[in-house]
């Protein structure tokens, strides 16, 4: 089966940019997760992503990686989906939730989120200065 991707450019943010404050809910466990919980992380690394992208799942055993290098370095990782499940229900909290446990909370965990902070960044990843 042959599946088409859209191609959506990405915007680079301005290097040493801080992280915008956000408050978003944490599909694994409920609790709501503020930027200010990384307040002590520098650098802070958001990972803009969704648990349905072929990307995403390709290569999520990198991602694992990732958190499990960088999070004893000191790095603040946040993973943050800013589809609407309304319009993507493979992005529904349950299943980030379900995305979230397959990732064994060693990676970031996706949160979800409105489109306004995605707009931020796009797909893919942005590494910040602290907050």
């Amino acid at each position: 089966m042959l599946t088409l991707m859209s191609l959506t450019p990405s915007k680079m943010v301005e290097l040493g940019m801080v992280a915008a404050h956000f408050a978003l809910p944490n599909p694994l466990t409920g609790k709501i997760v503020h930027s200010d919980d990384f307040s002590e992380k520098d650098p802070l690394l958001v990972i803009f992503m969704c648990a349905h992208c072929p990307y995403v799942v390709h290569v999520k055993p990198e991602l694992i990686r990732l958190g499990n290098d960088y999070r004893s370095r000191g790095v603040g990782i946040v993973g943050i989906s800013a589809n609407d499940p309304a319009a993507y229900p493979a992005d529904a909290p349950s299943k980030l939730a379900k995305f979230s446990r397959e990732l064994a909370a060693r990676a970031p965990n996706p949160m979800r989120n409105s489109r306004r902070l995605g707009t931020r960044g796009t797909a893919g990843s942005t590494l910040f200065r602290g907050l």
